[in-house]
């Protein structure tokens, strides 16, 4: 038990710790350490956990009991269990809001909104793609910029590409003119023609780019009959994990098609790349002065 997870307020007796912080052998210690304190009065033991977490340290300490018997194990050691809700999307909406506003980025309520819809609902995850957001453009200073309210769009969704989708970040980082044959993947408008192409590259490489695009977003593209959420990678898991998968898929399919949305109306079809979009531009000398 460590400053870090354990805080305790001497005047009430009131022990309060983050169990799913801890690594697996520091959890089982701590829950048989407050074992012995069960039958003290005026002691009080509040845990913040997440149970799957848990269930996993226990699962991998004693490998041969069952789940059933490790629920039971956590029943008996607490004697009150309280879910937190998942933040509702007005409250999360308004935090983010009030973030986005106060690094000046424009149309803060319009983005804050699309955030929410963007990011699954996860606070942490959250958190930090708008603390993340509002460094880089900060950092860039793009406030000053006259096209910032176009920049604005273009940047989230290039974070979120960098975040969701590292293999296309990895296209366009190194071939920005890709974002041409990106944009006419979700729409389902891929053709060999009409796209001109830089020096050195033929169709060929063009249909390969498509190629890789489809398989990433192939769970929101129509013409695609794969469903991402029946190809029977649940089989053979535990409920648990299977629901956790089940549930990040959901998530993650709401957020590309999203995602899709967003890059019809932020990019034209024969837009380039801004460099500041990809990374931190150098500062020149001018600039400092």
């Amino acid at each position: 038990m460590t400053a870090r997870f354990l805080t305790y307020e001497f005047t009430t007796g009131l022990a309060k710790v983050l169990l799913d912080r801890c690594e697996e052998s520091v959890v089982i210690q701590l829950l048989e350490a407050i074992k012995l304190y069960l039958g003290t009065s005026r002691c009080v033991f509040v845990l913040g956990m997440d149970t799957a977490a848990v269930l996993e340290a226990l699962r991998h300490h004693w490998p041969t009991r069952s789940e059933d018997h490790n629920r039971e194990y956590l029943e008996k050691l607490f004697q009150a269990t309280v879910r937190v809700p998942a933040p509702q999307s007005l409250q999360v909406q308004t935090l983010l809001e009030a973030q986005l506003r106060k690094h000046s980025i424009p149309k803060p309520q319009y983005w804050a909104e699309k955030l929410v819809e963007l990011i699954e609902p996860n606070p942490r995850k959250l958190k930090n793609f708008t603390n993340s957001l509002c460094a880089t453009w900060m950092l860039h200073g793009l406030s000053e910029q006259p096209e910032s309210e176009q920049l604005v769009g273009k940047l989230i969704l290039f974070q979120y590409l960098g975040l969701y989708h590292p293999t296309v970040w990895r296209i366009l980082e190194r071939q920005p003119w890709a974002l041409q044959i990106l944009l006419r993947v979700l729409t389902d408008n891929s053709t060999d023609g009409g796209l001109a192409l830089p020096d050195g590259y033929s169709h060929a490489d063009q249909r390969m780019m498509e190629h890789y695009f489809s398989r990433s977003f192939s769970h929101v593209l129509s013409h695609n009959s794969e469903s991402a959420l029946d190809d029977g990678k649940h089989r053979g898991l535990d409920m648990d994990k299977a629901v956790d998968l089940f549930l990040e898929r959901i998530d993650r399919k709401r957020s590309d098609e999203m995602f899709a949305k967003l890059a019809m109306e932020v990019f034209a079809v024969t837009d380039a790349v801004d460099m500041c979009l990809l990374c931190i531009q150098p500062v020149t000398p001018a600039e400092t002065e």
